[in-house]
């Protein structure tokens, strides 16, 4: 496994290139749904009454987050974005939140194909 040792004396040099091999660290979980298969439940996404809890999910070639509740037929995946200040006080949408959770929609998933 590749580590980065952010425990180093003098003040650790934080670029984009480090940044960038951690976002590349983070793409490598995508590969382990492929052990299990397109739209398939990780962890959790249990059902209790009308309720299903959170867990993670694998769709197309992604690992998500699953933000359970009311149990529906259909479940979207679902993106949040959050903009930063820059030091040139100019604010930028720089992180990027996905999720898939219950609703309907352009591109909704059939949840019986979990």
């Amino acid at each position: 496994m590749n580590s980065i040792n952010f425990s180093q004396v003098g003040g650790f040099p934080m670029t984009t290139n480090i940044l960038g091999k951690m976002q590349t660290a983070y793409s490598l979980f995508n590969a382990f749904g492929n052990i299990v298969g397109d739209k398939t439940i990780i962890s959790g996404c249990d059902v209790t009454g009308s309720n299903t809890s959170n867990g993670v999910v694998f769709i197309n070639g992604e690992v998500f987050e699953f933000r359970g509740g009311l149990t529906q037929s259909k479940v979207l995946i679902k993106e949040e974005s959050e903009s930063l200040l820059f030091q040139n006080n100019n604010a930028y949408p720089v992180v990027k939140n996905r999720y898939v959770q219950f609703g309907t929609g352009v591109g909704a998933i059939d949840w019986v194909d979990f």
